[in-house]
C-alpha cells in the first residue's frame, strides 16, 4: 500500500512537470540548456583529471581548418606526431625558401658591372661601376653629368662600353681623345702617326686630319702659297673656317 502510495505520488509529481513544461516552453528548454552545460563541466574534469583534452569540431570547415586541428590535437596528445609533423613542414618550408634566395643571389651575382675611369669635365671625376651593356653617356651620368665647360663635339657619348675602359671628357679647346671603346692595339696606331707638316703637307694629307674636309684642306694650301709658311700651328687659325674649337682638336696632329 506505501509502494503504491509513493508510486502515485510520483507520477503526480512527473504529470505535473509536463504540464509546467508545456505551459512554460522556456523553462523546458533552458532546463536542457543547464543540463548539457552540466555534463560537459563534468566530462571536461573526468578528463583533465586523467591529463587528457578532447576539441569540438565544427561542421562546414574548410580543409585547413580540419588540418591545423589535427595539428593541436596531435600536439595537445602529447604523442610527439604533431610536432614531428610541423617540425619537418617547417624544415621543409625553410628548404624550399633557401633554395629561392639562393637562386635570387646567383642571379645578382652574374648581373655583370663594369668599373670605368671617368675623367675631365665631369661633376665627379674617378672610378664608377655601370651595368654591363652601358653607353658613354651612361658612365658620364654615373659621374655627375657633365661639367659646364665640358666639349661632347669629340666624343662618341653612344659608344659601348667595355670593363676597365676611361672615358676622357675634353673642355673647351682641349683635343678631343680617342673614340672611346676603341681597343688599345687602335690607341697605339694612333699614338705612332706622326704629325701632320702643315707647311709641306698635300691636300690628302691634310684633308685627313680631324674636322678638315677638302675644302679647308684647300684653304690650307691657298693660304700658305699667298702669305707664307706657317711660322707655328697657331697660325692656321689665319685659315677661313679654322676657329680656336676645331684648332684645340687639329694641335695633337699637326707641326710647322
Amino acid at each position: 500500500m506505501a509502494q503504491l502510495t509513493r508510486r502515485t505520488k510520483q507520477s503526480t509529481g512527473f504529470v505535473r512537470m509536463m504540464t509546467i513544461a508545456r505551459q512554460h516552453p522556456g523553462l523546458m528548454i533552458a532546463g536542457a540548456i543547464v543540463a548539457v552545460l552540466a555534463l560537459s563541466a563534468l566530462l571536461l574534469g573526468f578528463c583533465s583529471a586523467r591529463g587528457e583534452t578532447f576539441s569540438i569540431e565544427r561542421s562546414g570547415v574548410g580543409s585547413s581548418a580540419g588540418e591545423i586541428g589535427s595539428n593541436a590535437e596531435g600536439i595537445e596528445g602529447g604523442d610527439g606526431t604533431g610536432a614531428e609533423a610541423s617540425g619537418r613542414g617547417e624544415n621543409g618550408g625553410g628548404g624550399g625558401t633557401g633554395s629561392i634566395s639562393d637562386e635570387h643571389s646567383a642571379g645578382g651575382a652574374s648581373e655583370a658591372q663594369l668599373v670605368i675611369d671617368v675623367d675631365g669635365a665631369v661633376v665627379a671625376p674617378g672610378v664608377v661601376e655601370v651595368p654591363a651593356g652601358s653607353r658613354v653617356a651612361d658612365a658620364i651620368e654615373a659621374a655627375g653629368g657633365l661639367a659646364e665647360d665640358a666639349d661632347v663635339s669629340g666624343i662618341n657619348r653612344a659608344a659601348p662600353l667595355v670593363d676597365g675602359e676611361k672615358v676622357y671628357v675634353p673642355r673647351v679647346g682641349e683635343a678631343a681623345p680617342a673614340p672611346a671603346g676603341a681597343s688599345s692595339a687602335s690607341d697605339g696606331d694612333e699614338q705612332s702617326i706622326s704629325p701632320v707638316n702643315i707647311n709641306t703637307a698635300s691636300l690628302s694629307e691634310l684633308d685627313e686630319l680631324p674636322g678638315i674636309g677638302p675644302a679647308t684642306a684647300q684653304a690650307i694650301i691657298d693660304d700658305r702659297e699667298e702669305n707664307g709658311p706657317f711660322a707655328s700651328i697657331e697660325d692656321i687659325m689665319r685659315v677661313s673656317g679654322i676657329g680656336e674649337k676645331k684648332f684645340g682638336n687639329l694641335a695633337p696632329y699637326i707641326c710647322v
